[in-house]
């Protein structure tokens, strides 16, 4: 009897004061709404931005890399530095740096390819046979490089999903033909999909060759354009980053021509931004919650 009671007389007060009621429910509607709403951007946020970093390595990643062109004053110019990256680098700083987990050194660029009578252009690899667990990357089909198409400076190549899907319509390229620039390459590879890293840079375009080969067929020297490295952990990501940079100075007479982007540092400042996004999400619902504490008082 009380329950019915009870429920006449909210009904009947409800309806006494319908403004009074009706912003008493819009601010905890929106006060609810916002406060799922804070969790579900902040979580959904940083979800889709680990799923980004896991296609270029995961969160343990950093990159060591020498810029051709570096920005003074208000324009660019060409690095004036002798000094470059070399596989004996890459080499030292896994023997050296305890935090170190791995280093793979590699040459990257565009270059113009050719099968048959297609023409494209795509951005060759060029690196060793750790590159699939440094990348978190894994075949299809057929086989990734071996230490003999390094040793031996081999002219194979292993494709991604569209340059297979591009060039010879997803008919099986094994051992098939590819020419890159003016050097021919046989397949010996096709990647598994990836996809799209940030936005606009496709894995699936890219033509993987061994980082030997295109130091003798494309530049003629030992040099490398890229360290993709992996700390043992993300924990000790920072440390790995400092262990790096102490190496490199210590092996170029002290000459900082490198820049370092570790991973780690890139997702603190994203949850910076996503705190403060749950901060203005958390005060818009509080705001709300207390009109709706109001209207109920």
């Amino acid at each position: 009897m009380k329950i019915t009671e009870n429920a006449i007389v909210g009904l009947t007060a409800i309806f006494t004061n319908r403004l009074r009621s009706l912003l008493t429910m819009l601010g905890i509607v929106i006060g609810v709404a916002a406060v799922v709403g804070t969790i579900a951007v902040g979580e959904g946020a940083r979800t889709l931005i680990l799923e980004e970093v896991e296609k270029v390595g995961g969160r343990t990643l950093f990159i060591v890399e020498r810029h051709s062109w570096i920005r003074k004053g208000d324009r660019w110019i060409r690095n004036p530095s002798r000094e470059y990256l070399t596989r004996d680098d890459a080499l030292a700083i896994e023997a050296l740096a305890p935090s170190v987990k791995e280093i793979t050194p590699e040459i990257i660029h565009d270059i113009h390819t050719t099968s048959g009578r297609d023409h494209q252009r795509y951005l060759m690899e060029a690196t060793i046979p750790s590159f699939t667990d440094s990348q978190n990357w894994l075949l299809d089909f057929g086989r990734f490089l071996s230490n003999e198409d390094m040793s031996t400076w081999k002219k194979v190549a292993i494709i991604g999903a569209k340059v297979w899907e591009e060039m010879f319509n997803k008919i099986n390229p094994i051992g098939r033909e590819i020419k890159l620039g003016h050097e021919r390459f046989i397949v010996i590879g096709v990647m598994e999909e990836r996809g799209s890293a940030f936005g606009d840079f496709d894995r699936d375009r890219e033509i993987i060759i061994p980082l030997t080969t295109a130091q003798q067929r494309f530049r003629g020297n030992d040099h490398v354009d890229i360290f993709w490295g992996k700390a043992k952990s993300f924990e000790v990501a920072d440390q790995a980053v400092n262990e790096t940079k102490k190496i490199l100075l210590r092996r170029h007479n002290d000459e900082e021509f490198f820049e370092i982007q570790a991973v780690k540092g890139a997702l603190d400042q994203i949850n910076k931004i996503i705190l403060v996004v749950k901060v203005m999400l958390g005060g818009t619902a509080a705001i709300a919650l207390l009109v709706g504490g109001v209207g109920i008082m």
